[in-house]
């Protein structure tokens, strides 16, 4: 996936649970877990940022060493939640120059939803869904394929706030070429497989009954959302959530974004992987192939989530897609730059 960038861009995801780097050919991924504590007291914890910024440093090794371009540096969910967050933000700037953009979960939502559809060869029967499972929100996001009939780039549905060049597109020998789904509604849910996991002590072996507690709150909050599940037809899965269920089942180990991507986990895979993993512990979690360490305690959490939208989507499957947010940043460069040279 990572093929497809512009040489020497590259951008930064700050969230709740990982931090991620993407430029062409590389990923990086730390796990300094900044939203640790978040939903509880409301504030990053000085252990957190000293994590943070460690990862951060690692990044900036990479970027002075490929002499790379920083196009965005986005933050979510626990930066957005966190009464400290803009002061972590400011720390960043001064340690590494970079303007760390906090962004709300609309336009998060938004940039998914064009990086994670950009490079898959999907359905164009019904709607498509992407779930992406972070560590403290979870954004929800349905779309359609864009017909001769509406143009490029117009959105059916104009309620909808669509930034410029927010939207997927298909790839030709020239680079970006049209869009080929649009969005027709998001929300963003404070469900995320950190923040669960603490309301919930799931991060070690989880009896039944407490699985069952945990489900049962993942559902409450999705109950809250308006989606048009019974014409959602491809559920498209985001994030490291996706991709650890799509490694773990079909045994990549080491990770290999070209066999995550695009791989597909049926609903019944997802039931059986969230029943297993949780009875557990963590440190059996890690042995699993594809499952980082960063993810073991979560993964629960993370799983029932994910488990629970495919099975109210009745789509039978999720498609794990390793691209999102960075990529349909990256992707809004890249256009933003093509059209002042137009």
């Amino acid at each position: 996936m990572t093929k497809i960038f512009p040489p020497r861009l590259a951008a930064i995801d700050l969230g709740t649970n990982t931090f991620r780097l993407v430029t062409r050919g590389l990923q990086r991924v730390e796990y300094p877990r900044i939203g640790l504590g978040v939903d509880r007291t409301g504030r990053i914890a000085p252990a957190s940022v000293h994590r943070g910024l460690a990862a951060l440093a690692s990044f900036a090794r990479i970027v002075r060493t490929r002499r790379l371009k920083i196009i965005g540096v986005v933050g979510t969910s626990a930066l957005r939640d966190a009464s400290n967050g803009p002061a972590f933000c400011e720390s960043v700037r001064q340690r590494f120059g970079w303007r760390v953009e906090i962004i709300p979960g609309e336009e998060e939502a938004e940039l998914t939803f064009s990086g994670a559809t950009a490079s898959l060869d999907l359905p164009r029967d019904g709607l498509i869904l992407v779930s992406d499972v972070g560590g403290g929100s979870t954004e929800l996001i349905w779309g359609a394929p864009v017909t001769r009939s509406e143009g490029v780039g117009k959105p059916k549905c104009q309620s909808v706030r669509m930034t410029p060049f927010a939207f997927p597109f298909t790839f030709g020998h020239d680079g970006v070429a049209a869009p080929v789904f649009h969005m027709l509604g998001r929300v963003s849910l404070k469900l995320g497989s950190v923040r669960m996991t603490e309301r919930f002590g799931t991060q070690g072996r989880v009896p039944a009954t407490l699985l069952r507690h945990l489900r049962s709150g993942v559902s409450r909050i999705l109950d809250s959302a308006r989606l048009p599940w019974a014409r959602i037809h491809t559920v498209i899965g985001v994030g490291g959530t996706a991709t650890t269920l799509a490694a773990i089942l079909h045994g990549v180990d080491p990770y290999d974004e070209k066999k995550v991507h695009g791989a597909s986990v049926p609903f019944e895979s997802l039931e059986k992987m969230r029943d297993v993993l949780a009875v557990m512990t963590p440190r059996e979690r890690m042995n699993l192939p594809g499952v980082p360490r960063g993810r073991a305690d979560i993964v629960v959490a993370g799983t029932a989530i994910q488990t629970e939208i495919v099975s109210r989507a009745r789509a039978g499957r999720m498609i794990a897609s390793d691209a999102g947010i960075l990529t349909g940043l990256i992707l809004r460069a890249a256009l933003a730059r093509r059209a002042q040279k137009v």
